[in-house]
C-alpha cells in the first residue's frame, strides 16, 4: 500500500518538471484534453509502480518491514506499514527510487533521423569522418583496433652483497603511453567547421555561423525559466561571500541547514529546486548523487557494493584488453592535466576515463548516442563497438570529469557521477541535431542573444573576421571548463542540474561577450579577441547571468 501511494504522490510531484504533459503539448501547439492527460498520467503511474515493485530496493524494504510486523497480534494497517518504512529508513530510499524510475520513464531519448535533411546529411558525414580517422590512426601505427594487453617483464634489484646481486622478476601490465606525434580524432575547431557548413533549407544568410532557423527561447522565456536566479533571491556563490560578514554567515548557515533538510526528506524535486540557487561544497556530493539518480548512501563519498563491483569489472577489462582508443583518451588526460588546477588528479582521471570507454551501459542509457558505432571484428569483442561506450575520444572529453574531482574524492564515486552527468546532459553537447538542448540550438541561441543585446559588437567582430561562436563554442561544449575557476564551474553545474536545461550555457557565453564588449570592440583579429578572455578565472557566474537577464537589477 505504501509503495502504491509513494509511486502516485512522487509521480504527481515530478510531472511538473519532467513529464511531457499539457505544458509541453501547448508549446508544441498540440491539442490535449484533460481526459487524455489523466489517462496518460495514470498510465505513467502504473508503469512506475510496476517498476518499483520489481526493484531490488522495494523487495528489500518489503522483507525488512515484514519481519517487524509479523509479531503484531493484528493485521498491519497502511499506517503501520508506512511507519515501519519510515522507522527503517526505507521510505526515503523508496522516494528516491520512484523519482529515478519516473525520470527514466519521462526522459525522451533522441534517436532516428533529424527533421532537417541538411543536418541529417551533415551528421552522417561527421560521424563517418570520425570513424575513418580512427581507422587511419590504427593503420598508421600498424595496430589492430582491439588486442590483448601485453605484459612486460621487469627485473628489480632485490638484494645486493659484495659477491651477488639477486634479481626479482615481476610481470606487470604494459601502461598506456602516448606515442609522440599522436593526434586527436577531432577538436572544437573541427566541430565548428562542421557546424558552419550545414546549409539552411531557406538559404538564410545571417550574421552568425549557424544558418539554420532553429527554435530558441526568447529573453522573456529565459527570464521565466530562470526566475530563481533573479537578483531578489539570495544565491549561493554570491550572498555567502559578499556583504556584511554577519549577514553572509547567517545566510550560509541557513542555506546549509535547508540543504540538509532537503537531503533528509529524500524528495528529489525539492533538492532540484534547492540546487537552482547553488549548493554548498560540503553538500555537493550528496546533492549531485541524488539529482543524478545514483543510489542513496549515508556517506556520499562512498558507493554501493554493486557500484564497487561494477567499477572493478571495468578496470579489469582495461587491464585485459587494449583498445586503439586508449592512447587517445590518455592524451586528452594529459591535455586537461596541463591545467594547474587538475594536474594532481591525472591518474584518477585516466583510470576513470578508460573505465568509461569500456562501459556498455553508456550507449544504452544516454539521452542521445554521441557517435556512430565502429563495429569490432576481433573475437575479443565480437559484436561490440570500439570503444564499447560509443564515445570516440576527442580533445576536451576529460573536461566533463575534471571538475568533479573537487566533489568526489574516490575513483568509483567520481566515475558514476561523471558517467551519469554525461549520459543525462553532456552527451547533448556533442551531436549535430536540431533537438532542443543539443549543441546546434544552443549555438544558435548564443548568437541570437549577442546580436539582440549588442548588435554593434557582433557586426564589428564579423567585419574584422572574428566569428563569436569560434570563441564561445568550447565554452558551451565543455561547460566552461578551462575558462572559469573550478568553483565557478561547479556553481554553474549546480544550476544545470537544478534547472535540467543547458540553455544556461548559451546565456552565460553571451553574458561574457557583452561584459567584455568594450575591449572586444578594440580587437582587430581572432588572436586578439581570444586574449580578451585569458583572465577567465576572475569571471563570476551568478552576477554575470543576473546582469544579462535583468540589467535593470531589482
Amino acid at each position: 500500500k505504501f509503495v502504491t501511494e509513494a509511486a502516485r504522490s512522487s509521480s504527481a510531484g515530478c510531472r511538473r518538471s519532467h513529464a511531457p504533459d499539457a505544458s509541453v503539448a501547448a508549446r508544441r501547439r498540440l491539442p490535449i484534453s484533460m481526459a487524455a492527460q489523466d489517462a496518460q498520467n495514470e498510465q505513467l503511474r502504473k508503469a512506475v509502480e510496476q517498476a518499483l515493485a520489481a526493484s531490488f530496493v522495494a523487495r528489500r524494504a518489503k522483507n525488512d518491514v515484514a519481519k517487524d510486523l509479523l509479531h503484531k497480534d493484528r493485521p498491519p494497517t497502511a499506517d503501520d506499514i508506512r511507519q515501519a518504512l519510515e522507522d527503517g529508513g526505507w521510505a526515503k530510499e523508496l522516494r528516491i527510487k520512484v523519482h529515478e524510475l519516473h525520470r527514466q520513464a519521462t526522459t525522451e531519448k533522441i534517436h532516428g533521423k533529424d527533421s532537417l535533411a541538411s543536418v541529417q546529411k551533415a551528421r552522417k558525414q561527421w560521424e563517418a569522418s570520425i570513424n575513418d580517422e580512427l581507422r587511419a590512426i590504427a593503420s598508421e601505427r600498424r595496430v589492430p583496433l582491439v588486442r590483448k594487453r601485453k605484459k612486460i617483464v621487469i627485473k628489480k634489484k632485490e638484494e645486493e652483497t659484495d659477491e651477488l646481486i639477486e634479481m626479482k622478476v615481476e610481470e606487470v601490465l604494459s601502461p598506456t603511453l602516448v606515442t609522440p606525434g599522436t593526434r586527436f580524432l577531432f577538436d572544437s575547431d573541427d566541430l565548428l567547421d562542421a557546424i558552419s557548413h550545414i546549409e539552411s533549407p531557406s538559404n538564410n544568410e545571417g550574421w552568425g555561423l549557424v544558418k539554420l532557423q532553429l527554435k530558441t527561447m526568447t529573453l522573456t522565456e529565459l527570464r521565466d525559466k530562470y526566475k530563481e536566479l533573479h537578483p531578489s533571491k539570495r544565491q549561493w556563490g554570491v550572498d555567502d561571500v559578499a556583504g556584511d560578514p554577519r549577514d553572509r554567515n547567517k545566510f550560509a548557515d541557513a542555506w546549509h541547514e535547508l540543504g540538509e533538510k532537503c537531503l533528509a526528506e529524500g524528495h528529489i524535486p525539492l533538492a532540484r529546486t534547492y540546487a537552482r540557487r547553488g549548493v554548498p561544497p560540503s553538500l555537493r556530493p550528496a546533492i549531485y548523487r541524488s539529482l543524478l539518480g545514483l543510489p542513496f548512501m549515508e556517506d556520499a563519498q562512498t558507493t554501493s557494493a554493486f557500484e564497487e563491483r561494477y567499477y572493478e569489472d571495468l578496470r579489469d577489462r582495461v587491464d585485459s584488453i587494449e583498445l586503439v582508443t586508449d592512447e587517445l583518451y590518455q592524451m586528452d588526460v594529459q591535455h586537461v592535466a596541463d591545467d594547474d588546477t587538475y594536474f594532481i588528479f591525472d591518474e584518477m582521471l585516466g583510470n576513470c576515463v578508460l573505465a568509461f570507454s569500456r562501459d556498455v551501459w553508456v550507449p544504452k542509457n544516454a539521452v542521445v548516442k554521441t557517435h556512430a558505432p565502429l563495429p569490432c571484428e576481433s573475437e575479443l569483442m565480437k559484436g561490440q563497438p570500439v570503444p564499447p561506450c560509443g564515445v570516440q575520444p576527442f580533445r576536451g572529453f576529460v573536461s566533463y570529469a575534471a571538475p568533479l574531482t573537487f566533489v568526489f574524492g574516490r575513483e568509483p564515486s567520481l566515475y558514476f557521477a561523471f558517467r551519469a552527468f554525461y549520459a543525462q546532459h553532456f552527451c547533448r553537447l556533442n551531436v549535430l541535431r536540431t533537438n532542443q538542448n543539443t549543441l546546434l540550438p544552443l549555438c544558435a541561441l548564443f548568437e541570437r542573444l549577442v546580436i539582440e543585446h549588442h548588435p554593434r559588437l557582433f557586426f564589428y567582430l564579423v567585419q574584422v573576421g572574428v566569428d563569436p561562436l569560434a570563441i564561445a563554442l568550447p565554452w558551451i561544449q565543455f561547460g566552461f571548463v578551462g575558462l572559469l575557476d573550478v568553483e565557478q564551474v561547479l556553481l554553474l553545474w549546480d544550476r544545470l542540474l537544478g534547472f535540467e536545461d543547458l540553455s544556461l550555457l548559451s546565456v552565460l557565453a553571451a553574458a561574457i561577450f557583452v561584459y567584455r564588449s568594450e575591449k572586444l570592440l578594440q580587437c582587430s583579429n581572432l588572436e586578439e579577441a581570444r586574449e580578451m578572455f585569458q583572465d577567465g578565472a576572475v569571471l563570476e557566474v551568478v552576477p554575470l547571468l543576473q546582469t544579462f537577464l535583468w540589467p535593470e537589477g531589482l
